[in-house]
């Protein structure tokens, strides 16, 4: 199972003695034992009544032993054990079969946890784990799910958002749900007393500003609005943002929007475009309308010339808010419709 089914299932009391977690999101794994812990253990029992163990030293016995320990006073015990390696590789005298075989038998009052981050399914002990347990998946949350979570990450801490605020938090931060829960936590903190969080104020955390204002930026440059596009670097070099990485990141969505346009013209579908490039629908339908406002031959020659600017940045030829501004010039003040 997932690991939200498996938070839904532990908050309705749906609590078995042994689980397998597995996968690379640390996040997820962290935050869902805050849940187990706080739903096993009462606060003043979890000095002694949790106990973590390092799968990487220890061996079989040990893990056995820390089971059949009853707990104090009266309830469960949850044990962690941590980075175990299942393999006939591990040479803590960890004794496989003999593992195995306890895995039927773990008392009532334990709920043995068991973390790897991988685990060959062929594997005997994968069969037996599933047999007399759950075996928990945890991957990066993606589509609904993910954007399920940041709203209910904003409801924790009090606050709404506006579906644009999901769709570049989900879109901007490569499905990083440690980044997504830690921008989430800075976004409420700079919000004060609103009570909905909108788009302004993701301009004031500055892992999505840039991205945020690099849309702004390619729009205002589209529709030909040089003092808006000026003013928007003006304020991105102000809050520490380098030339060279605007300019970077101007390169970036000029390339996909001359791709996107690309494969829209050969009759390509959204979900067959999306396919293709690999970026999230919030940010495909961004650039899909960002091309209306430019012509394959002007795409071709703003590259270019964005190519050269950067070429003098780097030889130290212009100043890096200069070689911006010459940029937005060039394109806002041509006189052809489309850039």
């Amino acid at each position: 199972m997932d690991c939200l089914k498996f938070i839904k299932n532990i908050q309705k009391g749906n609590i078995e003695k042994l689980y397998l977690f597995t996968g690379k999101e640390s996040f997820m794994i962290r935050e869902t034992l805050k849940i187990l812990k706080n739903k096993l253990v009462p606060e003043e029992l979890k000095d002694v009544n949790i106990e973590v163990i390092d799968g990487k030293t220890a061996d079989d016995m040990k893990i056995i032993k820390a089971c059949e320990t009853l707990p104090f006073l009266s309830g469960k015990r949850l044990l962690i054990v941590k980075d175990i390696v299942f393999n006939k590789k591990n040479n803590n005298g960890f004794n496989f079969d003999r593992f195995c075989d306890y895995l039927g038998k773990i008392p009532e009052h334990t709920c043995l946890v068991l973390i790897a981050q991988e685990i060959d399914k062929r594997n005997k002990i994968y069969k037996i784990l599933s047999s007399y347990g759950e075996v928990v998946e945890f991957k990066p949350l993606k589509g609904q799910k993910l954007n399920q979570w940041i709203k209910n990450k904003f409801k924790k801490l009090g606050k709404t958002c506006d579906p644009e605020v999901v769709d570049i938090l989900s879109a901007s931060l490569n499905d990083s749900m440690e980044k997504i829960n830690s921008e989430i936590e800075k976004i409420v903190a700079y919000s004060g007393e609103n009570e909905n969080i909108t788009i302004n104020n993701l301009k004031s955390v500055t892992e999505l500003a840039a991205q945020s204002q690099i849309f702004d930026l390619v729009d205002a440059v589209g529709e030909k609005d040089a003092s808006k596009a000026i003013s928007m670097v003006n304020n991105m070099v102000l809050t520490g943002e380098q030339p060279l990485m605007i300019l970077f990141m101007i390169i970036r969505q000029l390339r996909l929007i001359y791709l996107v346009k690309l494969l829209s013209r050969k009759g390509k579908s959204f979900k067959e475009i999306q396919s293709q490039v690999k970026i999230h629908p919030f940010v495909l339908k961004k650039v899909l309308s960002q091309g209306k406002n430019f012509s394959f031959e002007s795409l071709k020659k703003a590259l270019e010339f964005c190519f050269d600017i950067d070429y003098s940045l780097k030889q130290g030829k212009i100043d890096g808010k200069l070689g911006l501004e010459i940029i937005i010039s060039k394109y806002c003040f041509n006189e052809n419709k489309s850039i």
